[in-house]
């Protein structure tokens, strides 16, 4: 008598697949298996063997497992109405007849369920190609990526999504397809996730391990000029300059530097020495490029593989005097004579006129007057209190500045080493000595100034003046 292996078993993993078969049956009997849901049903076996056991897979990939995913649709698990086995002895089995039914039995309520063994879960891959790499590494605050990935459902599911992590800090770059990552900002040694989820809640997750190297940007420490001669001995009048640096840029395989040292040549920035070290700690002269009446300007420019950082300076003009004339209305300047350089020549004098260019710090100044102004700013601020000899007023001498003279000046003569009232006396060797009371903030205090002699020996009176604008 036929029977079926299995019969009181009601319900299975798709790992496990389901067996059929036959005890003493002819060797021409054969069975046909079908899993009904309601008025529809699933062939899981044809043919088979009557007298053998047979196992029919129901994994993923096998043609009755994939077809049975596709009726769970989403969910994990399904049962059956009955599944239904016949055995026939003839030919093969056709619904339309022609076969001869030899044994039949049904099962109700078979239940099928997909495991979370990893067996039925998506398939995923990861693939990264990077973007400022240095030999196929990634570098930090640097390298970004292109993340290629590639997830497939078991059939009947669908990708929800795929998600990149990077597990250092917890950053999540979304993607099912190409996904550009940020810049990492650590370095060392770490992973990155990529994980998907199906619809049936199935998920897979891969670990890639990647190494991100230490990075910081290029640094100029120390960049100074100084103005000396030929032999790099420094120089106030000198026509050559004494450049001394440090550098250094992140000495990592693959990396690169380059230091290019240039000066202001007119409008024109013009290199004067390159250096490929990754650092750098030294100093040169530099040609017969720095006049002494003009500013030269300087720059080095520091690159790496990735940035490139500038810093600048100057040799200012030889050191210079300047002067004015008692009346105010005439300025020279000059730098400091120099034995060697200057024996022998023919100095011209040439006066400003209205609307000659000058300069004063750095600024462009129109007209003598403005310049003078732009000095006196500087060196006699609004509040500051000068003497200044009778009969000359500041607010001539200085056009464009106000001046109010102070008032109750008292004017006094003292024998040297004695304080005394206003009264007039003669010092020990014969000389004057004139003595001021301030008034207002000044009215408590004393100044005694050494005072000019007219003709006749008595003092003369120097006013004091207060700067207000």
């Amino acid at each position: 008598m036929a029977y079926w292996l299995g019969t009181t078993k009601t319900s299975y993993t798709l790992t496990e697949g389901i067996t059929f078969g036959a005890g003493n049956n002819p060797t021409n009997n054969k069975w046909i298996v079908r899993a009904w849901f309601g008025s529809k049903y699933l062939e899981l076996a044809r043919d088979l063997p009557g007298n053998a056991n047979t196992t029919v897979p129901l994994n993923w990939g096998s043609q009755k497992g994939n077809a049975l995913m596709r009726v769970m649709g989403g969910s994990r698990s399904i049962t059956t109405s009955k599944i239904n086995a016949i055995m026939y002895d003839s030919g093969n089995w056709s619904d339309s007849g022609g076969n001869h039914q030899v044994f039949t039995m049904d099962l109700p309520n078979v239940t099928f369920t997909i495991p979370d063994d990893g067996l039925f879960n998506p398939k995923l891959s990861a693939s990264f190609s990077l973007i400022n790499a240095l030999n196929g590494q990634w570098v930090q605050n640097k390298t970004t990526a292109l993340i290629t990935s590639t997830a497939e459902a078991a059939p009947g599911a669908s990708i929800e999504g795929v998600a990149n992590t990077f597990t250092a800090d917890g950053d999540v770059w979304w993607g099912e397809s190409v996904t550009k990552t940020t810049p990492i900002t650590k370095a060392g040694t770490f992973q990155i996730k990529t994980e998907t989820q199906d619809t049936r809640k199935l998920r897979k997750e891969i670990f890639t391990t990647i190494n991100v190297l230490p990075y910081h940007s290029p640094r100029i420490n120390t960049f100074t000029l100084q103005r000396c001669n030929s032999s790099g001995a420094l120089d106030a009048n000198g026509t050559y300059a004494k450049v001394t640096y440090n550098y250094e840029v992140k000495n990592i395989s693959g990396n690169t530097a380059t230091a290019v040292f240039q000066y202001l040549n007119g409008s024109t920035w013009t290199s004067i020495k390159t250096l490929t070290g990754s650092t750098g700690n030294s100093s040169f002269v530099t040609g017969n490029i720095c006049p002494t009446n003009t500013e030269t300007q300087f720059r080095v420019i520091l690159t790496d593989k990735f940035e490139s950082v500038t810093h600048t300076g100057s040799i200012t003009p030889a050191r210079a005097w300047m002067g004015f004339s008692q009346q105010g209305d005439a300025m020279v300047c000059g730098r400091e004579y120099n034995q060697a350089t200057d024996a022998g020549k023919t100095i011209t004098a040439r006066p400003f006129v209205a609307e000659s260019h000058a300069y004063f710090d750095k600024k462009l100044i129109f007209n003598t007057a403005e310049a003078i102004k732009s000095l006196v700013d500087r060196l006699y601020p609004i509040g500051i209190s000068l003497p200044f000899k009778e009969g000359v007023n500041p607010n001539t001498l200085f056009p464009g500045t106000t001046w109010q003279e102070m008032a109750n000046v008292i004017e006094s003569t003292i024998t040297s080493g004695q304080c005394i009232n206003n009264s007039d006396c003669n010092a020990s060797n014969g000389g004057k000595v004139a003595m001021y009371q301030m008034d207002g903030t000044f009215a408590s205090k004393w100044r005694f100034y050494l005072a000019p002699l007219n003709d006749t020996g008595t003092s003369i009176k120097t006013p004091w003046w207060l700067r207000t604008a």
